[in-house]
């Protein structure tokens, strides 16, 4: 796994930290083997959800009927990144205005 694919959402978008978990738990059951759940970090101004995978653009692709099925695809910023880089390529929304890379 070369990469880690970021999914960040704002901190209000969950009603419940289940919520997130059954989240995580739909998109490893729909993509098998190409994405590994690496962290999560949940705040009150942001949620992210971290996985490694070798290919972020096809998991990305893969992960998208879930989140929008669950209303999450227009509150998601994803974005990855090689493992161990320090700046992440924006992927989603593919109009994202300023600058494509995110910390």
């Amino acid at each position: 796994m070369r990469y880690q694919l970021i999914l960040r959402f704002q901190g209000d978008t969950f009603d419940a930290f289940e919520d997130i978990v059954e989240l995580e738990t739909a998109l490893l059951e729909r993509l098998g083997e190409l994405i590994l759940l690496d962290s999560r970090d949940v705040g009150s101004d942001e949620c992210s959800i971290v996985v490694l995978t070798p290919d972020p653009v096809r998991a990305f692709s893969g992960m998208s009927p879930i989140l929008d099925r669950r209303g999450l695809l227009e509150a998601v910023v994803a974005a990855y990144r090689p493992v161990g880089a320090k700046d992440y390529t924006v992927i989603w929304p593919e109009a994202l205005p300023g600058d494509s890379n995110i910390t």
